[in-house]
Formats: structure tokens, sequence, C-alpha cells
């Protein structure tokens, strides 16, 4: 469906490092594009309030759910850097690549 696309690319513009991609990454970026308080209360609110009503409800148990949770953020994170990196590494593109770092990026090689 786009196999025009690699062939019609002049050049591609990176603006950061590739970095390791994370929840709390991804909670910096949506915050930097600066989303109204209704969004920014049903993006973060919504999940905390349920989270703190599961602890209250159900300590021990919404305790390990939250553990259990969080380990698996971090696992599912680090296979999709994975792929990610790979993905750029193996870019099938021939046109010019321009990567733009800053001194906050953090290198991941």
């Amino acid at each position: 469906r786009h196999a025009w696309l690699p062939a019609a690319t002049r050049g591609v513009v990176y603006d950061c490092a590739p970095g390791a991609l994370t929840l709390w990454i991804l909670l910096k970026a949506f915050f930097a594009t600066r989303p109204p308080l209704a969004t920014r209360a049903l993006a973060i609110g919504a999940p905390a309030a349920l989270a703190l009503a599961v602890v209250r409800r159900w300590p021990r148990l919404g305790s390990l759910a939250l553990l259990g949770l969080w380990l698996l953020e971090k696992r599912a994170s680090g296979r999709s850097n994975q792929r990610y990196h790979r993905q750029l590494a193996e870019d099938p593109t021939n046109c010019p690549q321009l990567f733009l770092y800053s001194a906050a990026d953090a290198l991941v090689l």
C-alpha cells in the first residue's frame, strides 16, 4: 500500500536521541504538549484514583497488583525498546538522516 514511500522520501530528521521509551518518558511528552486540564485529569487522575481505590479496598492484593503492573511495564518497555532500536538500525531508507541531540538526551548504545 505504501511501497512508494521509501523511494519518495528525500530525508528524515529525528528530533531526539533514540533513547529508552518508558511510561515516564511518555508522560513527560504528553505534558509537554500542554493538553487541556480535562484531558490531563482523565489521563492521570482516573488511573490514579482507580489504583488508590483498589489499594484501599484490598491493601495486600492491590499492592501486589500494582507491583505486578510495574514489573510488566518494565519488561514490556524493555522489549519495545529493543525492537525500536533494532528497527532504527535496520532502517532500509537510503535517504540522508539527521539526528538532532540535546544535552538532556541520554544516548543508548
